[in-house]
């Protein structure tokens, strides 16, 4: 439906969706794969297990079309009619839409027009006629006929002769007005201005008061689009006390002011007069202390009656008012009838009115001289010099005032008032100092010197920007120099990054990329550039055991189990892609310890294994032949279990049974050679790229693989080229699965061997599978109709099977994939039963039989004991070295094959820093953390002496990654150790039951970063903050620093996004890496590594990747940096490469504007290119210490250092700040030489 009235059609909002995200039924509800990354859940309400009410979302291909009912109930699959907006409740049907693309008709169809004989009407719905209170304009129904149009007969919109449609408006000097009809004056406010809009005659007196300013836009925009269209006043017209006008340039179009008349009863006889201000004026312009200008005269304009007044205009120069009264009214000034009263001490008092002009030239330049730096584009700005009577020093200085401009018909004045003409999103001014000239001393007067050349650069323009630019002159005395406007459009430039790319999937093997245009084009996008290519990262390793671990259940319970059928789960239980057990969610788990013991023991196996043991190689053929009864010709067989188990007759030749045993099978023998089977992957190009027309916003990826994760990258191109690396937008999207592709590559087989009661079973892994093999389920029914489960290893492909009773058997197998779990194979199924041998047994083979079962019973015995024994003796090494190690190794690698499903007990083991959930209530949420919500809470008896405290619960999301969990818990873990006044402080962990909770000291105003913002002018309520306040949080932040240093703890991420800030401004050391999602735009990604931080790593931790506390020095002065900048971005205009490289060069920031000497100096001491030659954070606190609070003193870790170990810290920094000011004198004396 669309719709343009707001008035009529409002959707509110009543509370926040943030709030819906953690309420949905156990996390039930989550988006299906293929709709972008989110792990949001979305439900209509908080639902149960019998009705989640989770919302559904409608399949890609759908489009904004919808599905049927939303999708609830047939998986969103069926599409609505392609009238259809936002879902319908039947398929494909124009009558059943929920809202409809273009027009509904009265019989509820959805159509694209209303046809010749219905009228639209707001611009969604068909009628016979238009309802009271509308107008006919055309076939539409309308309010209000739009510009160009009248009100005619039998209410219709006709079209106006003239090229602007006569509208008058009459004004009544009242505050309120008896009449409708009439208008208020005088106007003294927005309300009041934006009822003129489209007057073109006023009937009464136009009368203007705006003493504040507009608001938005500026207020001479707002009178220039309420009143630019009036070309007539029947009275007079009054602009006085209007403190925030610049010019009249609303007046533009006015040709006649002719005042109304009225009968004078204070003559005898009565007579009629003119109705004029102050009984004299048509036009009053007074006590406007802003007013420059007038407005550009109609030639044709005339004042029928009354004269002009012009006063108490400081800024307004009578020069600008002449020109009406000789050149356009032509009046004689001498004329007694024409009163003209117009100041030459009030008017333009307070600037220079006799301007002379500059010439002034532009030109866009590669590259300015010297060390300035072109950020993207440069102009140079050349005008003659000014020379006030002869003598240059008149001349003070030049201020060059520059702006985007619309269009070159704009004025200095457009878009301008006393309230927005300082603002930077209009004009822009640089002053330029010009230093004196080289005086002829021959010439007499000297001080007349060759006019000449000024130039000064600008070098932080936008590409394919329209730029006016003016110079004028500050001078000394009344005359002055100001040049007209000049224009210069810049050139084109390689585009920022598309805004807004995902990738979601249409099916198996076709992608849908979407995004929108760069926010900074810099010129006209002329394609779009779209690569991708597989990604080579995957979360599933198919070398682990899956068997052990419970990912997708070995429960077999619910299962269809007729032949290729596939498994179907219930709708709102188990969501697409999640690998979730949906055949026994109440199937036992394995206990914490018990998988903790297995993941290290297949840890170490696979280390060993990776380390110290050569590669098998994949290729080798099979040398062993074997026969396989199997239900069709046989084809290849893996072998990969053969020299595990020389029993398998799937490895040897089969020989003829003996003894009596026979097998009765459905199964024919047939001869084969084995071979060994992978699944195939389907060759995809690297980097495959299509281009896009540059007004194209989506294109569909085809032919890709299923189920795989790709790496899609667009970049934006001009006429000049396409940006590159960083300035290409990224993303992932993943395939849908394949429905068939988890199906074993052939019929199941199976291989009887009477003689040892064993039946193999083998299979052909899936050709092609959905990610890769896990493990195999197999299901095995015997003759009482028990259902055995077992599981085989990705890499096994044969199953040895011990039949005991007589009777039928049936076995089947399936794949497990990422994906989930594949169809059931085909059954294979034989009888088996024994004939009972009577035969007699002569007594000595009795003997010799029984004297052989003693013995072997004897030795049987004697190896279960030493096997005990050893058990025990491993038990206790065992658990020796565990205690070892936990106390040996803090930080300890978990892993689990259900990350999804994992608790907080399975990587973290409760200790005296556990609180009571029951005691903690969150009370409102502070945002979003980089694991989850961040609130604030109350604890009870969190602290000794404080009954209930408020503090910040940190939260981990129950959809967070299984590294995210542990990471969570560990940067807990870490902060245990610390106790300092300038760190943080953990209070308690809550890590039994869902959502484990982090409790901290509660820091009121946030990070620093977002202090630092808040304290910028303009900003907040606080002003900014003082050198003392810059110097007290640099102490403090090195003092939290020093204490963790003297723990040998190394931050490696200290930022002002890391550091907290409390109710009493004390700044302290926090998160320790938490913070790292939240500003993911300050770290970069170099090649295949993690995230980094780069504006603020010291060279040797860009360039070695080593971190040690001399490298948080470093980070210590880009912290003072962003303090003394109000939280600016460090090395503002450097791309992340650009930065690493400037760096690593040895280079560094340089001064920021109105940065205090002293804090730049340490600055550059934090930022020696040599480590060891950087202070140490008790150094820079005895900098500062003649600084610092009293509260300083009693609380920081640096006052509780003992006299003798302090004065150690501190001796073996003077060498390095001696040697550093000896080469700074050094410097000073070349520079003075």
């Amino acid at each position: 439906m669309r719709n343009t009235k707001v008035d009529e059609y409002t959707l509110v909002l009543n509370s926040n969706n943030n709030d819906c995200y953690d309420r949905c039924y156990e996390q039930k509800c989550g988006p299906p794969a293929g709709h972008g990354s989110l792990t949001n859940q979305y439900c209509w309400a908080p639902g149960n297990s019998s009705n989640t009410d989770c919302q559904a979302l409608c399949d890609m291909k759908c489009g904004d079309s919808g599905c049927v009912n939303g999708g609830l109930k047939d998986k969103s699959t069926s599409c609505c009619n392609k009238q259809c907006l936002g879902g319908c409740t039947k398929s494909d049907s124009p009558h059943d839409c929920n809202a409809c693309r273009n027009f509904r008709m009265p019989n509820g169809e959805c159509v694209d027009n209303c046809g010749p004989s219905l009228y639209e009407i707001d611009e969604f719905k068909c009628v016979k006629t238009c309802p009271r209170k509308y107008l006919k304009l055309g076939m539409k129904c309308v309010i209000v006929c739009p510009a160009g149009y009248k009100q005619g007969e039998n209410e219709t919109c006709v079209k106006c002769a003239a090229e602007k449609c006569p509208r008058v408006c009459k004004t009544k000097e009242s505050d309120k007005p008896t009449d409708h009809e009439y208008y208020k004056v005088p106007i003294d406010s927005l309300e009041t201005l934006n009822k003129y809009k489209g007057c073109t005659e006023i009937y009464g007196n136009l009368i203007i008061k705006i003493r504040g300013g507009g608001g938005g836009s500026g207020i001479g925009t707002q009178l220039e689009e309420n009143l630019g269209q009036i070309e007539k006043v029947n009275g007079y017209i009054v602009i006085r006390e209007s403190a925030s006008l610049t010019s009249l340039n609303f007046l533009k179009n006015l040709q006649e002011i002719r005042p109304k008349t009225k009968f004078s009863f204070l003559r005898q006889p009565f007579v009629r007069m003119a109705d004029l201000y102050n009984e004299r004026y048509a036009l009053a312009i007074r006590d406007n202390p802003k007013l420059e200008a007038l407005w550009p005269f109609q030639q044709n304009l005339t004042i029928s009656e009354g004269g002009i007044m012009v006063h108490l205009n400081p800024y307004l120069c009578p020069s600008k008012v002449n020109p009406l009264i000789d050149d356009i009214l032509k009046w004689n000034r001498n004329d007694s009838k024409r009163v003209l009263d117009i100041s030459d001490t009030t008017n333009g008092n307070a600037v220079a009115c006799n301007v002379r002009k500059i010439n002034v030239t532009l030109e866009e330049i590669k590259r300015p001289p010297g060390r300035m730096r072109c950020n993207q584009v440069c102009v140079k700005v050349e005008w003659d010099e000014a020379i006030i009577d002869g003598d240059y020093r008149n001349v003070l200085f030049y201020t060059v005032s520059y702006r985007e401009a619309p269009n070159r018909q704009i004025t200095e004045y457009t878009d301008v008032d006393a309230c927005s003409s300082d603002s930077g999103d209009i004009w822009t001014r640089e002053d330029h100092t010009v230093s004196p000239p080289e005086v002829n001393v021959s010439n007499v007067r000297g001080l007349a010197p060759k006019l000449r050349k000024i130039t000064k650069y600008f070098v932080k323009l936008k590409p394919f920007q329209l730029y006016a630019f003016q110079v004028e002159a500050v001078v000394l005395k009344n005359e002055g120099a100001k040049s007209d406007l000049a224009f210069v459009m810049t050139n084109e430039s390689k585009p920022s990054q598309p805004v807004g790319l995902e990738a979601n999937y249409i099916s198996s093997s076709a992608l849908l990329v979407t995004w929108e245009p760069p926010l900074f084009p810099n010129g006209n996008i002329t394609k779009y550039i779209v690569t991708y290519e597989i990604s080579t990262y995957s979360a599933w390793n198919a070398n682990l055991d899956w068997c052990s671990r419970q990912v997708f259940g070995n429960g077999l319970g619910g299962d269809n189990n007729g032949e290729g059928s596939t498994d179907n789960t219930p709708h709102g239980n188990c969501v697409t892609n999640l690998t979730c057990n949906c055949d026994d969610e109440e199937k036992e788990k394995l206990k914490p310890e018990k998988q903790s013991a297995l993941f290290a023991k297949e840890f170490q196996d696979l280390l060993y294994k990776t380390l110290f043991t050569k590669e098998e190689d994949d290729n080798e053929p099979p040398t062993n032949k074997t026969v396989i009864a199997t239900t069709t010709p046989a084809t290849g067989l893996n072998h990969t279990n053969c020299r595990n188990d020389s029993q398998n007759p799937m490895c040897q030749p089969t020989s003829a049974p003996s003894g009596k045993k026979t097998t009765s099978s459905k199964l024919s023998s047939t001869s084969a050679k084995p071979t060994s089977v992978r699944p195939t992957v389907p060759t995809t190009k690297p980097n495959a790229s299509l281009t896009v027309d540059g007004n194209i916003n989506r294109v569909p990826l085809s032919n890709l693989r299923h189920f795989s994760d790709y790496t899609i990258t667009v970049c934006a191109c001009t006429k000049v080229g396409c940006a590159t690396d960083s300035s290409c937008a990224t993303t992932k999207g993943m395939t849908n699965k394949k429905e068939t592709a988890d199906d074993l590559g052939g019929p199941l087989k199976l291989k009887m061997n009477n003689e040892t009661k064993t039946a193999w079973l083998s299979w052909l892994a899936p050709k092609d599978p959905n990610g890769v093999v896990l493990k195999y389920d197999i299901k095995l029914t015997e003759p009482d109709s028990q259902i055995k489960e077992r599981c085989a290893s990705s890499k096994e492909l044969t199953h040895k099977w011990k039949v005991g009773v007589s009777g039928n058997y049936s076995a089947q197998v399936r794949a497990i994939t990422s994906s989930g779990n594949g169809s059931w194979s085909n059954a294979v199924s034989f009888s088996y039963f024994i004939e009972p041998e009577l035969t007699d047994t002569p007594i000595g083979e009795k003997d010799a039989l029984s004297l052989g079962n003693i013995v072997g019973a004897s030795l049987a015995a004697s190896v279960v004991f030493v096997l005990a024994c050893g058990f025990v003796v491993w038990y206790i090494a065992r658990q020796r070295y565990k205690r070892y190690s936990d106390e040996q190794i803090p930080g300890v690698l978990y892993a689990s094959v259900n990350p999804e499903y994992m608790t907080s007990t399975d990587v973290y083991i409760p200790d005296e820093w556990e609180f009571p959930r029951e005691k903690i209530k969150l009370v409102r949420e502070l945002g979003n953390g980089s694991f989850g919500m961040v609130y604030e809470g109350e604890a009870e008896d969190i602290t000794p002496g404080d009954r209930m405290r408020r503090v910040a619960v940190k939260t981990v999301s129950e959809n967070a990654s299984i590294r995210d969990r542990v990471e969570f818990l560990q940067e807990a873990s870490v902060m245990k150790q610390f106790c300092g006044n300038h760190v943080v402080r953990l209070l308690g962990v809550v890590s039994e039951g869902q959502p484990t909770l982090v409790i901290m000291e509660l820091m009121e105003l946030g990070d620093l970063k977002n202090f630092l913002r808040s304290r910028r002018p303009g900003e907040g309520t606080l002003p900014p903050p003082t050198l003392q306040e810059l110097l007290q949080m640099a102490g403090e932040i090195a003092d939290g620093m020093a204490y963790l240093a003297a723990r040998k703890y190394v931050h490696r991420d200290l930022a002002a996004r890391n550091c907290m800030v409390n109710a009493d401004f004390t700044v302290k050391i926090g998160d320790f890496g938490m913070t790292r999602d939240i500003y993911e735009t300050d770290y970069y990604r170099k090649g295949g590594k993690g995230l980094l931080p780069v504006r603020w790593m010291a060279p040797e931790s860009l360039k070695d990747g080593v971190f040690t506390s001399y490298s948080d020095v470093w980070s210590f002065g880009v912290v003072m940096w962003e303090m003394a900048t109000l939280a600016a971005q460090p090395y503002p205009g450097k791309s992340n490469e650009e930065v690493l490289k400037y760096v690593v060069d040895g280079e560094v920031m340089e001064k920021p504007e109105e940065c205090p000497d002293r804090l730049y100096e340490m600055m550059t001491l934090c930022w020696q290119f040599t480590p060891k030659a950087r202070p140490t954070f008790v150094y820079l606190i005895s900098m500062l210490e003649n600084d610092l609070s009293e509260d300083f003193r009693h609380l920081s870790f640096y006052h509780t250092l003992p006299e003798d170990q302090l004065k150690g810290l501190l001796s073996s920094h003077y060498k390095h700040k001696n040697r550093a000011e000896t080469t700074d004198s050094t410097t000073n004396v070349d520079s003075a030489a």
